[in-house]
């Protein structure tokens, strides 16, 4: 009998008795391999959640981020209220109920890191343009009304239109950003 036991244990067949706190080695190795089962699909399921949420995070941020930053360009006239590419603290174009053409002057003559800063935009990219209600680009001085990186790459992009009162004409804000 001993050697039987010696046997089983050896080879890892472990049918003991019926004793309290015995375990039965075949129960132990289904249950170990139903665990190992469940871990193989949960953790790739967890991992997708995971990147769902992460994306969806960003996209939101995005959708703050560009909102805030063209609510500073067109319902604020930024700080101080006659602010140049030098001495500005915050960036607004509004002066009274227009976009005022030398805050747009300045802001195109900007530093494009300092503005994305300014901005609260330092962690994308952006491209902005102020064009008519056809969407027609609008120029000053024979300069296109547009400011920051126009190569749109980015995996993920949020753009706002923003209706403005330009040069006594209804036009619009186009903003564009990305990672």
């Amino acid at each position: 009998m001993q050697a039987k036991i010696r046997y089983l244990i050896l080879t890892g067949l472990f049918i003991l008795s019926d004793k309290k706190g015995q375990a039965i080695s075949t129960d132990f190795i289904f249950s170990f391999a139903v665990f190992i089962l469940f871990l193989l699909i949960l953790v790739p399921l967890l991992s997708r959640i995971e990147g769902d949420v992460r994306e969806q995070r960003l996209q939101e941020l995005m959708e703050r981020s560009i909102i805030s930053a063209s609510d500073m360009l067109v319902k604020t006239p930024g700080y101080p209220d006659n602010w140049d590419k030098n001495n500005v603290s915050s960036i607004g174009l509004k002066t009274g109920d227009h976009l005022d053409k030398n805050k747009i002057k300045n802001l195109m003559e900007m530093d494009y890191k300092k503005a994305k800063d300014n901005l609260g935009l330092s962690g994308f990219e952006f491209y902005m343009n102020i064009t008519d209600y056809k969407n027609q680009a609008i120029s000053i001085d024979s300069n296109t009304l547009q400011f920051g990186n126009n190569i749109i790459n980015g995996n993920r992009v949020s753009n706002i239109k923003r209706p403005v009162v330009f040069n006594n004409t209804i036009s619009v804000l186009n903003m564009v950003i990305w990672v």
